[in-house]
C-alpha cells in the first residue's frame, strides 16, 4: 500500500496534470527489508533480480537494477542510519540531487528491543523520534523523494507468537503502533513548519 501511495501521490493532482517523478536512482537504507547483500538476501524472494523491497520499488518505477544501491544491513537499528546516510551521501558527491528515491525500512529491531524496557511504548516513541531526525537530515542534505516503509506489527510476528507471555498480542496500542503514530506526527510537523510546496516524504 505504501508503495502504491508513492506512485499515486507522485502522479496525480486535483484538477491538473503534473510531471510524474522518474527517479534516476533508488537508494535503500535501513534493515533486512532493503538488504541487497549478494550472499544473504533476506526478504522478498523474486524470480529475477528483484529480491528486496528497494528492488521491488525500483522495478515498479522502471528503474534499472544497475541504478539501485542499498546501504541497508540485516539487524540494523535506527542508529545504523547515521553511517548508512553518510555512505549514501558520499557516493552522491556530498549531497543528494533531488532526483533519487530513498527507501527507508527501519524500526523493527528498535521496537523489538523496546519490549525489554520498563516503558516499551516510550522507548518505541523515542526510536521514532530518532528516525524522524534522520529523515529531516536527508531532506536538509538535498533529498526530495523519500518513501518510509512502516514496520510490521511486531506482536503479530512468529517470533512474538512463540513467546506470547512476553509479547502480548496487541494491534491497537502496541509499541509498534506508538512508533508508527509518532513518526507520522513528527513528519507532518516537520513538513508543515518548513512550508514545503510539496511533501517530500511518504
Amino acid at each position: 500500500c505504501s508503495v502504491m501511495a508513492a506512485v499515486l501521490l507522485s502522479a496525480c493532482g486535483a484538477s491538473t496534470t503534473v510531471d510524474p517523478f522518474n527517479p534516476t536512482r533508488v537508494i535503500g537504507l535501513g534493515d533486512a527489508y532493503n538488504d541487497m547483500t549478494s550472499s544473504s538476501i533476506y526478504t522478498v524472494r523474486g524470480t529475477g533480480t528483484v529480491e528486496t523491497v528497494v528492488g521491488e520499488v525500483a522495478a515498479l518505477l522502471g528503474v534499472s537494477s544497475a541504478n539501485v544501491t542499498s546501504y541497508a544491513a540485516s539487524g540494523s537499528t535506527i542508529s545504523s542510519l547515521t553511517a548508512q546516510i553518510s555512505s549514501a551521501k558520499s557516493a552522491a558527491g556530498g549531497a543528494f540531487t533531488g532526483k533519487e528515491l530513498i527507501v527507508i525500512t527501519a524500526g523493527t529491531a528498535d521496537i523489538k528491543a523496546a519490549y525489554g524496557t520498563a516503558d516499551a511504548s516510550a522507548a518505541a516513541e523515542a526510536a521514532a523520534t530518532a528516525l524522524t531526525l534522520h529523515i529531516e537530515q536527508l531532506v536538509t542534505d538535498g533529498a526530495r523523494h523519500i518513501l518510509v516503509m512502516q514496520p510490521l506489527e511486531f506482536s503479530l510476528t512468529p517470533f512474538a507468537a512463540n513467546s506470547r507471555g512476553t509479547y502480548a498480542l496487541n494491534t491497537s496500542t502496541s509499541p509498534t503502533v506508538k512508533f508508527i503514530n509518532k513518526v507520522s506526527l513528527d513528519l507532518q510537523t516537520f513538513v508543515s513548519q518548513r512550508g514545503y510546496s510539496s511533501n517530500p516524504i511518504i
